[in-house]
């Protein structure tokens, strides 16, 4: 019974809670002023946290069960949230806090896989974002002069100052998410966005090569898979067994290394 009544319960509070604001958006704009009436908002707002509790704790083991099997923090939430409802749905919702994360984990001064072996893969795309950056401080160094009505001073000011951090935060998820080399896995990443997998196993040669054009982001063709954050890959990994990579099954993967000998010298196989 109480299965039946949360969500009907759920829909009419949160009705409720719109045609409130409505009648207030509505009756302000026509120059009445009304108060919005708070518990009522406090009603829809504590029905909608009490009727996804359940889902909450439902999540909550789940994270708790890949934490339980090695998985990161990260890994774990995408993976419940993926399994609870998309893999889309779970980037999507954990996108922005990685982000302040990756922001997070700068100022601190880590590397996310370490203490393991990381090999840097940014100097491509680093400077780029380090363009944008500064074009976004410059645009909110130009907003402030402006003579504006305070409102759409203020307004401007909030987006350019969100620009700012925005784009911070993805030059710290492109420093911060190296590839990783440990005694089970290469983890070759570019950011947090995209990453492949190789187990140590599957290894049997690794060479760095020149420089060869690719296209950029993670692309798979035929049995062969490439991973290129700036349009460039100089690393080659020979798999001995195939490995899944975005559904497809792959026994050569090429990437981008800063320092590639260095990489190919330890992600050899073991």
């Amino acid at each position: 019974m109480t299965a039946r009544v949360a969500p009907l319960l759920q829909r009419v509070v949160v009705a409720m809670a719109v045609v409130d604001w409505a009648l207030a958006a509505g009756m302000t704009a026509t120059g009445r002023r009304r108060e919005v009436a708070v518990p009522l908002l406090v009603a829809a707002a504590g029905t909608l946290v009490a009727v996804r509790v359940p889902a909450l704790n439902h999540l909550g083991r789940r994270v708790r069960l890949a934490r339980a099997g090695g998985a990161s923090g990260w890994d774990a939430a995408e993976s419940a949230i993926a399994a609870e409802w998309s893999p889309r749905a779970a980037r999507l919702v954990l996108r922005e806090p990685r982000l302040v994360w990756s922001l997070v984990l700068l100022v601190r001064g880590r590397r996310d896989g370490a203490p393991a072996p990381v090999f840097t893969a940014f100097r491509d795309v680093l400077p780029v974002w380090l363009l944008l950056l500064g074009l976004a401080v410059a645009e909110v160094a130009l907003t402030i002069p402006l003579p504006l009505p305070t409102a759409v001073h203020a307004v401007l000011l909030a987006v350019g100052v969100w620009g700012v951090v925005v784009v911070g935060c993805v030059v710290a998820a492109v420093v911060v998410h190296p590839h990783v080399v440990t005694v089970e896995v290469v983890r070759l990443r570019f950011g947090f966005w995209q990453e492949v997998r190789v187990p140590r196993g599957a290894v049997v040669a690794v060479r760095a090569t020149r420089t060869a054009p690719a296209p950029r982001g993670l692309h798979v063709d035929g049995d062969e898979a490439t991973l290129s954050p700036g349009g460039a890959v100089n690393v080659v990994l020979e798999l001995g067994v195939p490995v899944e990579v975005t559904g497809a099954a792959v026994t050569r993967v090429r990437a981008w290394a800063d320092d590639p000998r260095a990489f190919a010298a330890t992600a050899g196989p073991g």
